[in-house]
């Protein structure tokens, strides 16, 4: 049978890799927003690894030999490690995305006033990616130790877009009500000019005036 003592170890490592990609991708699922929601690529991979498992399975049903029945199960294991960095980029994309559209939409003293920590914890996400880059740099994919140490950059990474997404209410509310005061600054400096503009007429009708009257009154002594 296909859990007996020559298979265990990597039905033990597919099922913890399994298990950890779909915790994470149905994480970035409740994240993702409408352009990243079907984000087919972790999908193909685990369907392969779905189909390297049924070969091993039959190939151990029907008595094949133990090599070509290890090669199935490790390609499987292999395609669900893929399956997780997949998953893995897709996060980064949602991060990316999440933190494009926050700086597109509300100035920056806007998001610091909900989010006093935004540019700090932007900074980390760029280290994060550096990492995570360093990784598979030196091929820890095909490892389950590289999964491990991964997820912890994922952790940090949905940490990031919750945070992000929860703030938007707030984010909504901090501008509107800047936008609402410097409305009210703007009116108040129209009318402010308004008043000054009349305040001038006023004074340039004065003076013209005073010196209407006095010329009539020059004109008027000479008359006599």
């Amino acid at each position: 049978m296909i859990l007996t003592t020559p298979y265990i170890d990597v039905f033990d490592k597919l099922c913890k890799a399994y298990t950890i990609t779909k915790h994470y991708m149905l994480k970035a699922e409740s994240l993702s927003d409408l352009t990243t929601k079907t984000y087919l690529q972790p999908r193909i991979e685990l369907s392969n690894a779905y189909d390297h498992l049924m070969r091993g399975i039959t190939a151990s049903l029907t008595g094949e030999e133990l090599t070509k029945v290890q090669d199935y199960l490790q390609g499987a294991l292999r395609h669900t490690y893929r399956a997780f960095f997949d998953v893995a980029d897709w996060c980064g994309i949602i991060a990316k995305e999440a933190s494009q559209q926050l700086q597109s939409r509300y100035e920056t003293d806007e998001i610091r006033q909900v989010i006093p920590t935004y540019f700090d914890k932007l900074a980390r996400v760029h280290e994060l990616v550096d990492k995570a880059t360093q990784l598979r740099e030196d091929k820890a994919i095909e490892k389950y130790t590289g999964i491990s140490d991964y997820a912890s950059i994922l952790d940090e990474l949905i940490e990031f877009i919750t945070l992000l997404r929860f703030s938007q209410e707030s984010l909504v509310c901090v501008h509107e009500e800047i936008s609402r005061k410097n409305a009210e600054i703007e009116r108040g400096q129209k009318e402010q000019a308004s008043v000054q503009k009349k305040s001038r007429y006023i004074t340039w009708g004065i003076s013209i005036t005073s010196i209407l009257v006095a010329m009539a009154g020059i004109l008027f002594g000479l008359l006599k």
